[in-house]
């Protein structure tokens, strides 16, 4: 194991995917193949002993909490190291950001809520997120704990569904220790299910409006033109009491949020819960309100309630584009709004990357309001550039121009708000990443020019590994590596040569790997056999087994797969052919000798083992242009052709039926024929037709690849068995149409080797 990488009992930690405050989390392989994470919570990110030991035995009354909602992530099993200072516990593995639920080792990244591109999410998403989560608090809550760190990169994706993770910062409800994320965290600090609904208001907030959380309350900036802006102004409320400042003003606890977002989501708005004080107080005040209209109405333009004349209002910004909110409606500047009441209004624009503006105005009846340009500053904020170790040389760019350099540690103030490149540098190691400037903070970057180690497997083992031309070892091979791009050729005899490449980062382990491609002597047109023995010759454009399938080829197959093997009630040696085989099994039989010989890279990817097609077999025994596009159309169609020519009975060694030796197993023989098997004869123990293919007739029927005729059960089989003596059944072109789940101990099948794309 290289060194720094912790032991897990039971894992092998394959490379780091995430680190916090508290530990890091691994990307880890079971005993049993599975792929699973393994977070490591270390003591010495703690104050105290005391403190560490709340956080294990938070996550240590989590775990069986986990199975038992579909909002958690699963913790598997949580464990504990003294002698080297940490507790860890499994869980089971976020999807890729890009791939899903297949996982690619070397290239592997969780998926989160964080990683999902799109600026906003539709509001039916967010508000089913917002169900499951507000669900799935609610049951951490009445367990007397909560999660102290919801943020969108602590909720992963399982399968698809999101599921509420890291609850390492899980604990009892009280414990006032300050964790979690700014922005997320409530102003009284984390600790109580309302600061956990603080922070779920915030993810909402943010994957809903497009907006950071920092923003918070401005509604998403493209709200007017997004289709579902009416539900979204139904999300805002249950947004804003969430998120409220004081406690005593946000939700009781997670039901009562959840149930608000099933108002939302079934398109009932949440004042109709009002409704009935409304009606209430409309009653009461019917007679009064009547009076009160007619009086408005009624009064003359010098009275004291005067007409009012609609205004309007122009406003523009430097630079424009601006999204201008007057009262409860929005528009781009340059904004003009039409048939405005007099009366007050909040006035607030906005532009990404750029400082709000929020006033109050007074729009006066049939005034043309317009107020002078309203001139937009940047918004700015702060990079903190600090290194292990210190003195690290760097460069900040953006779009290819180097804005300002220097030595870490360092502090860059007042820089517009922004995503910029930056290159840092220590000797030859050279680290380029991305960093984003948010408004009014502080980032902090910290380049850690550790060593990584890079770990390189190939199939087949034993390959020399070569770097800039020297050989530095063979596979499997591990070292340890500066950051950066590396690159090795690998080279084994009888193997085309490979080349493998990555990125390798600061205390991580990077994995390479590599299946090398076998070079192909053997002209395709020339005779071949396989690792079990099974010789094939070319017909056409494929290459058939001279010989049925094998007693010893099947029991190759059944060791390797755990497969029973089903003796017939006679004797068999290890060369006859083996029987009680349906469609399915001499399907898998193939598809287990593909994959077994591409290991070994005697065939390559490009080639796979199969049943023959009803053609091909028809083909393989000599006739042709039998018409039809389905064996059930070509059956029969051929008459009076066999194997060994147009006589009947067929001639002494012509194959093995149903003869006088046959008798004793079954009834019907063929009158004056021997060929000297009562059941099986070894494979090669009559004469080969004219494409050198053993057994065409007779010895035991064949599975085809095709159905006898589509969307049916009905497979077929063709050439007779040494149980055959009824002359129909032993031409060339009947098809035995048998159901494809049927076993006897007259059906067995022959190989072909074939393009992996056909038929």
């Amino acid at each position: 194991m290289v060194e720094g990488i912790p032991a897990i009992p039971d894992y092998e930690l394959l490379r780091v995917i995430g680190r916090g405050a508290y530990g890091e989390i691994w990307l880890a392989r079971g005993l049993t193949g599975a792929l699973r994470a393994v977070k490591i919570v270390y003591r010495k990110t703690f104050e105290s002993e005391r403190a560490f030991n709340r956080e294990f035995s938070g996550m240590s009354a989590f775990e069986p909490i986990s199975r038992a909602h579909a909002g958690f992530v699963n913790i598997l099993h949580v464990g504990r190291n003294d002698s080297l200072g940490f507790f860890y516990y499994v869980m089971e593995l976020a999807d890729d950001e890009t791939s899903g639920a297949q996982i690619d080792i070397a290239n592997y990244s969780p998926r989160t809520l964080k990683s999902n591109p799109a600026a906003a999410l539709p509001a039916n998403e967010c508000i089913r997120l917002g169900l499951l989560l507000t669900e799935a608090l609610g049951a951490l809550h009445d367990h007397g704990l909560t999660h102290r760190d919801i943020k969108p990169s602590n909720i992963i994706f399982v399968k698809g569904g999101p599921k509420l993770a890291d609850i390492g910062l899980v604990a009892s409800h009280g414990q006032q220790s300050f964790v979690g994320t700014e922005g997320y965290v409530p102003p009284e600090g984390p600790g109580t299910p309302q600061a956990d609904l603080y922070s779920l208001g915030k993810v909402l907030y943010e994957i809903s409006m497009g907006k950071d959380r920092l923003d918070f309350p401005e509604i998403g900036s493209d709200l007017e033109a997004r289709a579902d802006k009416p539900q979204l102004l139904e999300l805002n409320p249950i947004l804003l009491k969430a998120c409220a400042t004081t406690p005593s003003r946000r939700y009781r606890d997670a039901e009562e949020m959840r149930r608000d977002l099933e108002l939302v989501a079934d398109g009932e708005p949440l004042r109709r819960k009002f409704w009935p004080w409304i009606v209430a107080l409309l009653l009461l005040g019917a007679v009064g309100a009547a009076f009160l209209v007619t009086r408005l109405t009624s009064k003359s333009p010098g009275s004291a309630f005067p007409a009012t004349t609609p205004a309007t209002a122009a406003v523009e910004t430097d630079p424009p584009g601006a999204m201008v909110l007057l009262g409860d409606r929005m528009k781009r500047s340059p904004a003009r709004f039409e048939n405005i009441e007099p009366g007050k209004y909040q006035l607030r624009v906005m532009l990404q990357d750029f400082d709000p503006i929020e006033t109050r105005v007074e729009i006066n009846s049939g005034e043309a309001f317009a107020p002078p340009i309203f001139k937009l500053q940047h918004s700015k904020g702060s990079l903190h550039f600090a290194s292990q170790p210190d003195g690290v040389a760097f460069e900040l760019k953006r779009n290819g121009e180097t804005l300002e350099g220097g030595t870490t540690p360092a502090i860059l103030r007042d820089l517009p708000s922004g995503t910029y490149d930056v290159v840092a540098k220590r000797g030859e190691s050279e680290l380029r990443e991305k960093v984003e400037v948010k408004r009014g903070e502080m980032t902090t970057k910290i380049f850690e020019f550790a060593n990584g180690s890079v770990k390189i497997i190939c199939s087949p083992a034993g390959a020399t590994v070569l770097q800039d031309g020297r050989e530095i070892g063979t596979t499997p091979f591990l070292e340890e590596v500066t950051p950066g791009e590396v690159g090795y050729e690998l080279r084994l005899a009888g193997f085309k040569p490979a080349t493998v490449h990555g990125n390798v980062q600061p205390k991580q382990q990077t994995f390479l790997d590599a299946r090398l491609e076998k070079i192909v002597t053997v002209d395709p047109n020339q005779p071949f056999e396989n690792s079990l023995g099974m010789r094939f010759v070319p017909v056409g454009n494929v290459r058939i087994c001279i010989w049925e399938t094998r007693v010893n080829d099947w029991m190759a197959f059944c060791r390797a797969t755990g497969r029973t093997f089903d003796r017939p009630d006679f004797k068999q040696t290890e060369t006859d052919p083996v029987v009680k085989v349906n469609w399915r099994d001499a399907s898998d039989f193939c598809d287990w000798l593909t994959q077994e010989e591409r290991r070994q890279n005697r065939i390559d990817d490009t080639q796979a083992y199969r049943l023959l097609t009803d053609e091909e077999w028809s083909m393989a025994a000599g006739i042709s242009d039998e018409g039809g596009a389905t064996p059930e159309e070509r059956d029969g169609k051929l008459k009076g052709v066999y194997s060994w020519g147009k006589q009947w009975p067929p001639p002494s060694g012509a194959g093995n039926f149903a003869d006088q030796t046959a008798a004793r197993q079954r009834g019907a023989i063929i009158d004056g024929y021997n060929d000297g098997f009562v059941t099986t004869a070894p494979a090669g123990s009559f004469k080969p037709n004219a494409a050198g293919l053993y057994d065409m007739a007779g010895n035991v029927w064949e599975w085809c690849f095709d159905l006898y005729k589509p969307a049916s059960r009905w497979g077929v089989l063709r050439g007779g068995s040494w149980a055959n003596s009824n002359r129909t059944e032993l031409l060339t072109s009947y098809r035995n149409v048998v159901d494809r789940n049927e076993r006897d101990v007259i059906y067995g099948f022959r190989c072909v080797l074939a393009p992996a794309n056909a038929p």
